[in-house]
């Protein structure tokens, strides 16, 4: 019974964890979000723009809370350095998230011609 609890505790423990990845995620998250209040060259995102950054932060959000069980604290992913660093870094952190991103469009775009095959052939 003990090791069965020492188990438990010890799963919970290390699901906790916030891995590079979770950070990754995160950064890519902020990015989405700071580059839709900004304005790049002087103006300010369009409404298509605005919607894409928050379907982008969507995506990078689900992904890294899809790791972490709902219990650990947005805190101990978000930290206000990690605000800090994205903000004063905001092109370089968003360039790869952008690839990222164009990455599971790809993948969208691949499924709904998977999706409509099925479809067709009733």
């Amino acid at each position: 019974m003990s090791a069965a609890l020492a188990f438990g505790m010890a799963s919970a423990v290390s699901a906790q964890t916030v891995t590079e990845q979770d950070r990754a995620d995160a950064r890519c998250f902020l990015s989405a979000l700071n580059f839709k209040v900004i304005k790049p060259n002087g103006e300010p995102v369009t409404a298509s723009q605005a919607a894409v950054l928050d379907m982008m932060s969507a995506f990078y959000i689900g992904r890294l809370r899809s790791r972490q069980p709902a219990s650990t604290p947005t805190a101990a992913i978000i930290t206000p350095d990690m605000v800090r660093d994205v903000q004063a870094r905001l092109p370089h952190v968003f360039g790869p998230c952008l690839e990222g991103w164009k990455q599971y469009n790809v993948d969208l775009g691949e499924t709904a011609k998977i999706l409509k095959i099925v479809e067709d052939a009733g």
